[in-house]
This record gives C-alpha cells, structure tokens and sequence, in this order.
C-alpha cells in the first residue's frame, strides 16, 4: 500500500475529513457530557431544595388550616357544653361532622389530663395509642403541637389544639391522612418525585405516601435499607433511571421515624442537552456536506460517484429500497453501485417477510387469547392472569376475588330462537359486563357457552359483592335483541384469596360450587367458606342475605 501523502487529492480530503470530524466530535462530546451534565447536577440540586421547601410549606399551611378547624370547634358553645357535661354520643357527633367539614381523617377529644375521652366514629384505636397518648401527655396545657404519627398502619399529620375555659379544659386532636393522593397532590405542586417513609418495627424503611409507580417505589425502599444509605443527597438508580434523592426528617411521635424524601430525574434534566447534542451533529453533517461540496470540486470524478453511493446507503439505513439512479462511474465504483443494489433488494425483501410474521404472530396471539364471538379475553387468559395475579397477591398480602358467572334461563333462549339469536345475546351480555370493571387491572373473560368469569385483584369478596349485585340487577333487565326483549338474568360465585384458596385450581372449584349453590337455591350469588373454617359435613359455600331473602 502506498503511503498517504497530503500533497495528493486523496491525502487532502482525507486530511480535511479527518480533522473537521475530530473537532466536530470532541466538541460535542465536552459540551453534552462534561458542560451539560454539570449544569444538570447543580440544577437538580437546587431545584431538589426548592421543592423540599415547597412541601414543607404545604404540610405547614395544612396544619394551620386544621388548626384553624379546631379552633373553631373548640369555640362552639354547643361542644363546650357536651364536653363538660361528658355526654360522649353529642361529642363523637360533633366530632363526626367537623371532621368531615374540614375533610380529617380523624378527630380525638381528651380531657385536661390529657387521657382521650371520645373519638369520631372511626378512630377508636386511638384511645388505645399509647405513642400519641404520650406525645398528648408531653405538651404544654396551652397552645398549640403537631406531629406525625402512625395509626392501623396509616400515617397522620396530627394537630393539638388547647381547649380554654377559660383555664385548660382539654385538647382537640386532628389526624389528617396522608396517603398516596396527598403525595401525588404535593408532588405535583412541588414539580417533583415525593414520598413520605418510615422505619417500621423491623428497623426497615417502607413508603407509607408517594407519587412514585410500582418499580421506582421499590428501587427507593431498596436504596434506603442499605447499610451506606446516606442521610442528605444521594444518586439513586442507574440510567435511564438515574435519580437524585433529598431527605430531611420529620417531627413524629416517640417511637416512631418519619422521613421527607424528594426526588427528581437526572436523565429528564439531562434530555435538554442531548437534544442540544442531536442537533451539533446535525451542524457537523452540515459542515461535513460542504466539505463534500469543496471536496467534490477538487476532484469530481472521483467524489461524485461515492457520494451518489453514500445518498443510496443513507436511504437503505432510513428504510427507503427504492431503486437508485444509474451512477457513471469507474468499473470498480460500478462493481461497489451493483453490489449496493444487490443489498438494497435483498433487505427490502427480507425486511417484508419479517413484517409480515412479525404481523401473522399478533393475529395468532391474539386469537389464542380472545373469544372470536364476544371480543372478551378467553380462558387461557383468564387462567394466565388469575395465575399472575394469585402470586402477587400470596406475596404481597392483598386480597382478590374471582367470580363465576352462569346465565340463567339462556340454553331456553338458545333453543327457541336459533343459535344466532344466541350469539348476540351473548355479545350483548358480554358489553353489559365490561361496564363492571372498575380498575385497569380488573378482567371479565367468556370460559365458554353461558359462563365468564371475573378477576378482582384487591377485592375482597366482601367489597366485590357490590359489584356483583349491581351486575346482576344489570342483568336482570331485558335484552333486546331484534323484534323480542329476552329476560334471563344469572347466578354468581364468589371465591376469594387466600381465605378460599391459595392456587387457581383451587379457587376457580370453590368459586364453581358457590356459583351453582347459588343456581340451585335461586339466590342469585353465593360466596364460597374460607378453607379454614369449612368442614366436610358443612356447606362449603354462604349465601348472601340481601338476595337469599328476596
């Protein structure tokens, strides 16, 4: 091989090539990579601090706001006089209705001593809550006290206010929750990632409020637990995930740690300079077309030739197989010109027939998974989500409910008036029972002839027997279905998890025999005895008795 000289033609193009590229590309990457994710970093932190500000701000206008709730309750007359009069049905009634007024999770009444006297209905846990029993305990008998607390597992932004009478005669408490919807609330006023978490009883951290979805909630509880977990700012992630954390503790009960975590994505404030890097290669293809152009001047016998060449791989790399011009060239250009069309063909086809099977495959997994005539998924995915769904819940704790669906009346229906009557009968059920799914992760399928199935991931049975009365009065109005309206209603079982069943097989069995309890006694539904309470002499299903007495 001879060696390249730059007083040829060949030698200066490759000479001038060679370095525009060089700084074309150094220069890129120092600006997008070095310049680009300093600003970034030094952005994010002081954005970080701003909304951590930000939140900190909001839970104190929320506590100003309860506290003002409370002074107002605290100036009744009316609860004045139940207070001291002691007649606790008045004060848990006044209690209820503020605490619905000012939308708190809780209201707590204790005496000058500080022992809680009465509760609003639903917080009667709170009398035995000896955390916040002692925190009550700690504060002085006049003014006003926050703090976090936990309560059956929630947490609470708690708020004290001094009753005078005028000498201290109690103390209003008021919980407000603070659950994923506060956090997604605080999140979206602070422009960030938020999460509430606390230490648990196991010494662990866990999110008890955030804005986070399912991953990004684990990856934090991961990243806390750690032993070299720092306390104030940490990188947390790897990319695309990259995300860097602020954490600051909040006031809580003793006994109980409650940390602020606020997070914001490195890689969305890194996005801006890679557009800003996107578009310096743009400016450097440009400065490399009108080197081209230059090039091109200088020799053009020999530039034009490669660069129809170049345009012609540049539109098979962009998806374009469209046949090219003919190019006048040098045999050996010419040879390298047929070569490329070869290509350009043989991808085209072969990028066709990967198409088309790309293509074929969604039309078969689809057919596989989808009842032809309803549209609704069909057995096989049923089975496969109950399956996947059985095992979040076994892990997780969650509860989930199946129920099986059996027409009444409908082989009649079928009988009488053809099977094609039949059918849109059954697409018609079948629209009726989509409009009962109530979440994104609820599922309605067809098993076959009359019979579908429900999948409830986080429904007990008992929170799922109101959907399966309203399903069923649903069902209970006529169907028309051409010239005639056809009334057939249907029976119900229900079968929850783990309680009556820890395996599909298992549950969709005890689900089917209360389904036909249910058809047998004509009750409507009927839910399935937890496995634990059932004996073989007993009936291994209960009815419901709002529709066993109708």
């Amino acid at each position: 091989m001879r060696r390249l000289k730059l007083d040829t033609l060949s030698g200066r193009i490759f000479a001038f090539f060679f370095a525009l590229m060089l700084v074309a590309q150094l220069g890129s990457i120092w600006i997008s990579s070095t310049l680009g994710d300093s600003i970034a970093r030094q952005t994010l932190r002081e954005e970080l601090d701003t909304a951590e500000r930000v939140v900190r701000q909001q839970l104190a206008q929320n506590t100003d706001y309860l506290a003002l709730g409370a002074r107002v309750l605290a100036a009744d007359y009316g609860f004045r006089e139940a207070m001291m009069s002691r007649d606790v049905p008045t004060i848990v009634s006044a209690l209820d209705n503020h605490s619905a007024r000012i939308d708190a999770g809780w209201m707590l009444l204790a005496d000058a001593h500080a022992m809680p006297l009465a509760t609003s209905s639903r917080a009667a846990a709170l009398l035995r809550h000896e955390p916040l029993v002692r925190w009550l305990r700690g504060l002085p008998s006049h003014g006003e006290a926050t703090t976090l607390a936990s309560v059956d597992g929630t947490l609470y932004q708690v708020i004290a206010v001094s009753i005078a009478a005028p000498r201290h005669a109690g103390t209003i408490v008021v919980g407000f929750r603070l659950d994923d919807p506060v956090a997604q609330e605080l999140g979206a006023i602070a422009g960030a990632r938020f999460s509430l978490v606390r230490m648990n009883a196991r010494q662990h951290w866990e999110v008890v409020a955030s804005n986070l979805d399912t991953q990004p909630r684990r990856l934090l509880v991961d990243a806390l637990n750690q032993p070299d977990a720092r306390q104030d700012t940490a990188w947390l992630g790897q990319p695309p995930h990259r995300m860097l954390s602020v954490r600051g503790p909040l006031d809580a009960v003793p006994g109980h740690r409650v940390e602020l975590v606020v997070q914001k994505s490195l890689d969305d404030a890194l996005a801006p300079f890679a557009a800003l890097r996107d578009r310096l290669l743009w400016v450097t293809l440009a400065g490399l077309a009108l080197a081209g152009l230059f090039s091109f001047r200088i020799a053009r016998g020999v530039t034009r030739p490669l660069v129809a060449l170049a345009d012609t791989a540049d539109r098979i790399a962009r998806g374009d197989y469209s046949r090219s011009r003919g190019i006048h060239a040098p045999r050996e250009i010419a040879v390298l010109s047929r070569a490329l069309d070869t290509m350009r063909e043989r991808i085209a086809q072969r990028e066709t027939r990967i198409v088309e099977l790309a293509t074929r495959e969604a039309q078969i997994l689809d057919m596989a998974y989808r009842d032809s005539l309803t549209g609704l998924p069909n057995r096989a995915l049923f089975n496969e989500r109950l399956e996947q769904s059985l095992a979040v819940t076994l892990r997780a704790g969650a509860p989930l409910t199946i129920m099986l669906l059996d027409l009444d009346r409908f082989k009649e229906v079928n009988d009488s008036h053809g099977h094609l009557v039949g059918d849109q009968l059954l697409v018609a059920v079948a629209q009726r029972l989509r409009a009962h799914l109530q979440r994104g992760s609820d599922l309605v399928a067809r098993l076959g002839g009359d019979e579908f199935a429900f999948l409830l991931p986080t429904e007990t049975p008992e929170s799922a027997g109101r959907t399966a009365r309203a399903l069923l009065d649903d069902l209970a109005r006529p169907f028309p279905i051409g010239d005639h309206e056809f009334e057939i209603g249907g029976s119900l079982g229900l079968a929850g998890a783990p309680d009556s069943g820890r395996d599909a097989q298992t549950l969709m069995h005890e689900a089917d025999v209360a389904m036909y309890y249910a058809k047998r006694m004509r009750i409507g539904m009927a839910f399935a005895q937890p496995a634990d309470v059932r004996a073989p002499e007993r009936e291994a299903v209960r009815p419901v008795p709002s529709l066993a007495n109708q």
